[in-house]
């Protein structure tokens, strides 16, 4: 990509520049006057003939691709060879989406922002994206909203809005579903448009960090104590998944869900915003609440229809994660689950064995190159970290994060196995980078590094999971529990699991739950000084739970989905 601080300061021939609106690795966006008329000016450096001429034609693709509702067309081409640039000109708006700062209803919000999500809609039916949306860049118009720069942002790269971020890309992962992102961003308009607030203003670097990526709460219209319907809530639960994986695949199968919702929902406001139960074996639900009957008269047939295409949409957005013959075949019963991989033969490791540690917990033998070390064989349990605290090294667990209120008990313990009755067995979490340090140093161990969590859970070959290549099946790994309203293992526990329940999680060595279960925090450290978690927890896609699955984590965060567990050399160190 080109420099932006090399990219022409200069406008073509004839425009005079109003202001930057912003810069980018690709291109720097004007607003710009020509002859009295105001414009939106996307920049670019320009090149030879041919590379003008191919750069002319997919615009004018794109462009034709996007035309419609909710996308304005191209105004003007601009190629000034003799300055070095190209110009794609667009309609000015003086008002955005988010200079509107009075709440709207759910139907007002619905329409406003339909021709924009329509818009995203057919872009994306063509393998195109935004990859930037925000209100920002939604204009205000009396017809409704419109993305503006739509055909700019499907050539090149914009700037985005860390507010307006998926996870994915806040962590600058090296592939980012671009459709997925933009349903993100399109439902966090929504949330602006009804509620009239951005969900995260104010909040600082690592305060959003750590409320974009909180899996429990998302920021819906009930996190923003707007009173709504419950299918309402769900349905942007959905679209704002921290795992894109978990998302709508597209903006048309968001927004035909929605409009369900929406317009399926009561005129009168019910189900307040309040914590989810956690983890119960039955949980009464209130009968959902029937539309007004003439409602129903009108917009049954629409809205069956639409309900039927979002769900289709959706599965088969899933569907290519499972290899054909896994679809083809019906899931196999536990009773026909292959039996445990086997342990490996001497000349492959030591005999497994249990190194005698202060905290008396079973540790497997891993070798390696340099000479062997030891591995705990699950994660650290409840019942061995309360140890550690009886003794004075470790501190009580509960929720770390600058988004959690530290004088707010239930928000901090709500979940934290260490409050929970019954918890011993299970792993500890709620664990921040510097508890699980201490533990280990009481333990006389430490925590992996990235090439020992990698050999511990991989072995001897370049394995996807620690059991082999088999996608996890729901009673094998503590993975994608969701709850009993979402996909995934739905009718598993929400949460973690004891801490040896599943031993056909097992890697070559014999150290359980290295995929699922809970993160686990090691000593690798990404580009911007944080540590890496490995491994995915109990509420990560199947896909979130690969040995190469990371997570950058600020060590002061301690979420109810991380854990750790320690290593130690054979000399003892």
């Amino acid at each position: 990509m080109t420099d932006a601080r090399a990219l022409p300061t200069g406008l073509p021939s004839g425009w005079e520049s109003v202001g930057v609106l912003e810069r980018s690795a690709d291109v720097v966006v004007h607003r710009a006057r020509r002859a009295g008329v105001v414009a939106r000016l996307t920049i670019t450096r320009g090149g030879d003939a041919d590379q003008d001429a191919r750069f002319r034609a997919e615009v004018r693709r794109i462009d034709a691709a996007c035309a419609g509702p909710g996308a304005p067309p191209i105004l003007e081409l601009v190629i000034d060879a003799t300055r070095g640039v190209r110009a794609i000109v667009t309609r000015d708006f003086d008002r955005a989406v988010c200079d509107e700062a009075s709440p709207r209803p759910l139907l007002d919000a619905l329409a406003l922002l339909d021709r924009a999500a329509r818009a995203l809609g057919r872009a994306h039916a063509l393998g195109l994206g935004h990859g930037a949306l925000s209100p920002r860049r939604l204009a205000l118009l009396s017809e409704g909203a419109a993305i503006v720069d739509l055909v700019p942002a499907a050539m090149s790269a914009l700037a985005r809005e860390p507010g307006w971020s998926a996870p994915e890309q806040l962590e600058a992962r090296a592939s980012v579903d671009v459709a997925r992102a933009d349903v993100y961003a399109l439902a966090l308009s929504f949330v602006r448009a009804v509620s009239g607030r951005d969900p995260f203003a104010g909040a600082s670097t690592l305060e959003l960090y750590a409320r974009v990526t909180d899996r429990i709460r998302r920021p819906t219209l009930g996190a923003a104590s707007i009173p709504v319907d419950a299918s309402v809530d769900r349905v942007l639960e959905k679209a704002l998944a921290v795992d894109p994986e978990l998302r709508y695949p597209n903006a048309d199968a968001f927004w035909d869900a929605l409009r369900v919702a929406v317009f399926a929902a009561p005129t009168t406001t019910v189900d307040p915003p309040r914590p989810r139960v956690p983890e119960r074996a039955t949980q009464a639900r209130a009968p959902r609440p029937r539309a007004p009957a003439s409602l129903v008269i009108g917009a049954t047939a629409a809205i069956v229809a639409l309900g039927i295409g979002a769900e289709a949409l959706w599965r088969a957005a899933r569907r290519p994660a499972t290899p054909p013959a896994a679809i083809a075949s019906p899931p196999p019963k536990e009773a026909a689950a292959p039996p445990p991989a086997p342990s490996p033969s001497p000349s492959a490791a030591p005999s497994a064995s249990v190194v005698a540690t202060r905290d008396d917990r079973p540790m497997v033998p891993v070798p390696r190159d340099v000479p062997v070390f030891f591995v705990d064989r699950t994660e650290v349990t409840v019942r061995a970290y309360r140890a550690c605290v009886a003794a004075g090294a470790c501190n009580e667990t509960w929720r770390h994060a600058s988004a959690y209120r530290e004088d707010d008990p239930v928000r901090r313990e709500w979940r934290c196995n260490y409050h929970r009755p019954g918890r011993d067995d299970h792993p500890i979490n709620c664990v921040t980078f510097a508890q699980a340090t201490a533990y280990c140093a009481w333990a006389g161990k430490r925590l992996p590094t990235a090439d020992e969590w990698t050999r511990a859970a991989r072995g001897d070959d370049a394995r996807t999971y620690p059991w082999g290549e088999a996608m996890p099946r729901c009673r094998q790994a503590v993975f994608a529990r969701y709850g009993p309203d979402a996909p995934g293992c739905s009718k598993q526990p929400v949460g973690t699991a004891p801490a040896d329940a599943h031993p056909d999680t097992a890697s070559p060595f014999g150290a359980l739950d290295m995929a699922g279960s809970l993160w686990e925090w090691t000593t690798e450290r990404s580009p911007r000084g944080f540590p890496f978690m490995r491994g995915g927890a109990w509420d990560s896609a199947e896909r979130g739970i690969t040995i190469e699955s990371r997570l950058e984590q600020a060590p002061g965060n301690g979420d109810i989905t991380l854990g750790f567990r320690c290593v130690r050399d054979a000399s003892g160190t």
